[in-house]
């Protein structure tokens, strides 16, 4: 009988003016279940290697985007669930994937669509629904947190708004 294993590392590196970038990697893998009893240390060990390769993964996509090798429009949850790559977040829950935004969230996504000339508040909804791929109102406090990083970037002039919305890196 298969066991489903499910591991995850995430690393979160403070920034200037109390934001972060964050990264984290979760692996879901069958196992033979015989192993858990029959095996333990070679249990151990699948359980360690797959940690050690989602903390390697998460280190260097930390390492990247130090090294700034060019920012994108930062993903969602992707269509598995998972949880991205990199992510901006600046967040008081630490961005939980599983906890609606807060009013915070959202009326700061909302302040800076405002103050970001090339978005406004008509085209949030759009970036919301091409990034999360959900309505602003269904975000989650880590979507949120995406979101807001996107429109940083924007704003910053580090990333083109028609790119965001295409998903292409310009």
């Amino acid at each position: 009988m298969p066991v489903t294993i499910n591991v995850g590392y995430s690393e979160k590196l403070g920034q200037p003016d109390f934001e972060s970038i964050g990264a984290s990697c979760h692996i879901e893998c069958e196992l033979d279940g015989r192993l858990v009893f029959e095996s333990p240390e070679a249990f151990q060990e699948k359980v360690r290697e797959l940690y050690a390769a989602c903390s390697q993964a998460t280190k260097d996509e930390l390492a990247r985007h130090r090294a700034g090798n060019g920012v994108s429009s930062v993903p969602c949850k992707s269509s598995n669930g998972a949880a991205p790559g990199v992510t901006g977040k600046r967040s008081p829950d630490g961005g939980s994937p599983n906890h609606r935004a807060s009013k915070r969230q959202l009326d700061f996504l909302e302040q800076l669509a405002r103050q970001t000339p090339q978005v406004g508040v008509r085209r949030l909804e759009s970036l919301a629904q091409r990034i999360c791929k959900k309505p602003i109102t269904e975000l989650s406090s880590f979507d949120a947190s995406s979101l807001i990083d996107t429109l940083k970037a924007i704003k910053e002039g580090r990333l083109d708004v028609e790119a965001a919305l295409s998903g292409e890196k310009r």
